[in-house]
């Protein structure tokens, strides 16, 4: 994590110390590699240029002694990342809602629907066939989607 995931924001707000930065129920977490130019200086980790930013940076102290408990939030993956991260993301599953997880597969090349050993929408087997096609989702609906893909 330390070299690729160069970026953190958590809620809009940078984060430079992960282990106090606490998430919450319905919080978003934007992760990134390292981003070219100024802005990827300004808001990296740990960067030199990092006390230009230090009035908007999230921090919220000393670990929470809350319980930790399942919830949702939104993960958003940039650049490099999301080829390297999204597989394990749709293998543990995503929940979405049910019109994106729809365009999401509408776009897919042939090499992913090749690629895929199995499909659960809400822990069913589904066949890809009826996915490729769209139509299927029901608006306002969210959905638990979870794609294995074939080994390389």
């Amino acid at each position: 994590m330390d070299r690729r995931i160069t970026t953190i924001f958590l809620d809009g707000k940078p984060v430079d110390a992960v282990g106090s930065a606490r998430i919450r129920e319905g919080s978003t977490l934007a992760l990134s590699a390292a981003m070219p130019g100024l802005a990827g200086a300004i808001f990296r980790r740990g960067g030199a240029m990092a006390p230009l930013r230090a009035n908007i940076v999230r921090e919220d102290g000393e670990k929470s002694e809350a319980p930790e408990r399942d919830g949702v939030i939104t993960v958003k993956l940039f650049n490099l990342l999301a080829p390297e991260l999204a597989p394990g993301f749709l293998r543990r599953g995503v929940l979405l809602p049910a019109a994106e997880a729809e365009a999401f597969l509408r776009r897919r090349p042939p090499a992913f629907w090749d690629g895929c050993r199995e499909i659960l929408l809400d822990g069913k087997r589904v066949e890809a066939a009826l996915l490729k096609g769209g139509c299927w989702a029901t608006p306002g609906d969210s959905v638990d989607l979870s794609v294995a893909l074939r080994e390389a």
